[in-house]
């Protein structure tokens, strides 16, 4: 996923970038949402749990960056 230069004030890249933004945090919130099912985690399990709550909060930066500047 590419970050969001704010000074970018193309509506129309805005918008590509908030739902590439919001298609990543869905995804991650559902890997997360399987991942909670399990009750014991191995090491794999652990590394994709990290993996995916970085991925969530990097969209979740990127939309709170886009929001922002268009508020």
């Amino acid at each position: 996923m590419s970050q969001l230069d704010v000074a970018n004030d193309d509506p129309v890249a805005l918008l590509a970038q908030a739902r590439d933004a919001y298609r990543v945090k869905r995804n991650a919130d559902g890997e997360l949402s399987r991942l909670r099912k399990y009750r014991g985690a191995n090491d794999g399990m652990k590394a994709d749990r990290a993996r995916h709550e970085r991925r969530r909060a990097d969209a979740e930066a990127i939309l709170d960056r886009i929001l922002g500047a268009v508020a």
